[in-house]
């Protein structure tokens, strides 16, 4: 993942880096000294986590408005 396809998905997030880096457990100054082909590989399995777990919480808060069973 390159920088820009970082900001890229950070922004589909609606997460600054300042929270990726809070949700990842790194500092900001490292998430911003990444340069465009340097951001680590784990950057991208984090990312998928979260759009896993938004995915999940989606679901989840929908099947609430509607009921169990839809109604």
């Amino acid at each position: 993942m390159t920088k820009t396809e970082l900001k890229e998905k950070l922004k589909q997030l609606r997460m600054s880096q300042k929270d990726f880096a809070e949700y990842a457990g790194c500092s900001y100054q490292s998430v911003k000294q990444w340069k465009e082909h340097n951001v680590p590989y784990w950057v991208t399995i984090v990312i998928e986590h979260i759009e896993v777990f938004q995915a999940a919480k989606n679901i989840i808060c929908k099947n609430k408005v509607k009921g169990v069973n839809g109604k």
